[in-house]
């Protein structure tokens, strides 16, 4: 990649993701400034775009919450908001952290596609999904780059939630894991940095892609617990499962073959032991 001179503007700066990505940047001297306010917060947001004067935005900051109202009014009344302040001063690129939940089930046993239909089942990935909507119109009306990166479950240092941030945190705290149903639920578990990586590498890309970010191999609830149980000793109590989507499961090809990104931290097990 060559250098990148653009200054990027980022929302969720200092969220799991952007914590990382912003520690990413300033090792590479990526140019970025970061917006910590409220994306609900018009007038913030505008204050804070016409001063930094960004050319590309970096759209991190969302919520997981369940209810409704709060969802919809951060991830997608908050990305409408940050979408029209970013181009009233001057942004040419999106980059827009969607997720794998956008998806629901996955149709193909090799992992969601990213033509795939979009068949959300949560709050979440209904709100990203319609986020995604939104900034596809918006950047064709005006003419803007916009790239949309679909992540899979991530983890790494800091991280707050997630399955494995769960564990872990259960783990030290009382020597206990709680599983729901029987433990056969799977996922992919993408680590932080190459998220970070992938993020990186889309700010040279020249042209509009709505591309999955993720890693192999999968892993069950249980496959996790045995990992777990090599190093720390915890008991184990089981209750009724809490998540429909059992399985989640995404193709990483074309990610590879348009931004060149495969992740290096691809032995769970090593990554665990160092968190």
């Amino acid at each position: 990649m060559g250098k990148i001179n653009s200054l990027v503007a980022i929302t969720g700066a200092r969220g799991f993701v952007g914590s990382h990505v912003t520690e990413l940047f300033t090792r590479r001297r990526i140019p970025f400034a970061s917006y910590t306010g409220d994306i609900t917060n018009a007038k913030e947001l505008q204050s804070f775009m016409k001063r930094t004067k960004p050319s590309i935005l970096l759209h991190l900051a969302g919520i997981t919450d369940p209810t409704a109202h709060t969802v919809t009014q951060v991830n997608i009344a908050g990305t409408c908001l940050t979408l029209e302040s970013a181009w009233r001063n001057g942004v040419r690129k999106i980059i827009f952290a969607s997720s794998c939940a956008v998806y629901g089930k996955p149709l193909h046993s090799t992992g969601s596609l990213e033509s795939d239909p979009l068949l959300p089942e949560s709050m979440y990935g209904k709100s990203k999904a319609e986020a995604e909507k939104i900034i596809a119109q918006f950047s064709g009306v005006h003419k803007l780059t916009a790239i949309i990166l679909r992540f899979t479950s991530m983890y790494g240092p800091d991280a707050a939630k997630g399955v494995i941030a769960k564990l872990m945190r259960s783990i030290h705290a009382t020597q206990s894991i709680t599983v729901y149903g029987d433990g056969t639920q799977s996922r992919q578990f993408l680590h932080v940095s190459d998220a970070s990586e992938a993020i990186y590498r889309s700010l040279a890309y020249r042209s509009s892609l709505t591309v999955n970010i993720t890693t192999r191999p999968v892993y069950s609830v249980n496959d996790l617990v045995g990992i777990l149980a090599k190093k720390y000793r915890f008991s184990i109590r089981h209750k009724p499962a809490e998540n429909d989507i059992l399985h989640t499961n995404l193709d990483g090809e074309l990610a590879a073959s348009a931004l060149g990104f495969t992740p290096k931290h691809t032995l769970l097990e090593k990554e665990l032991f160092a968190l």
